[in-house]
């Protein structure tokens, strides 16, 4: 009876500092940007998508730029790929409240594949995010000169009658 009133009363005191435990993520905002080629921001727009065991797959990551490539028949390409993920120790909040210019959460990756977030704090779950920057693809107006090789056919000679 007594193990029951102790584990109570722990889950009572131990409710305020839930937030500040280290959690796996299982969802993720992701923000597409759009410049166009005058380099302006022309739209933004943020989807949240499922994460399996913090990471988002290679298969997964593809299918979304394939998926957002296009707008308003306009094709635009990925330049950019920016994580942020906030990595904090439970013990460094408070130091982080006053001093958050040494602090650094994004990382841009460099390559198309797998993308791993670490374990967050609960309270800063939300802000962790994937940023992909897409940048106006310029139709190309060269055209290749079609060059046609004709091949040597027989050559014919008259034979001159007198």
């Amino acid at each position: 009876m007594e193990l029951d009133n102790w584990e109570e009363k722990f889950e009572i005191d131990d409710q305020p500092y839930k937030d500040f435990y280290k959690e796996s993520q299982d969802n993720m905002n992701i923000y597409f940007i759009y410049i166009n080629s005058d380099n302006e921001i022309i739209r933004t727009k943020k989807e949240k998508f499922i994460l399996d065991e913090n990471k988002l797959t290679k298969s997964l990551l593809i299918e979304i730029l394939k998926k957002n490539m296009f707008i308003k028949n306009k094709k635009y390409k990925p330049i950019s790929l920016i994580k942020y993920n906030i990595l904090l120790e439970p013990d460094e909040v408070q130091e982080y409240i006053y001093n958050s210019d040494s602090y650094d959460f994004m990382f841009i990756e460099t390559m198309i594949d797998q993308i791993s977030w670490e374990k967050t704090i609960t309270l800063f779950q939300n802000i962790n995010s994937l940023h992909i920057l897409f940048y106006e693809k310029k139709k190309s107006n060269s055209k290749t000169k079609k060059i046609f090789i004709n091949k040597p056919g027989k050559k014919r000679t008259r034979k001159k009658l007198n």
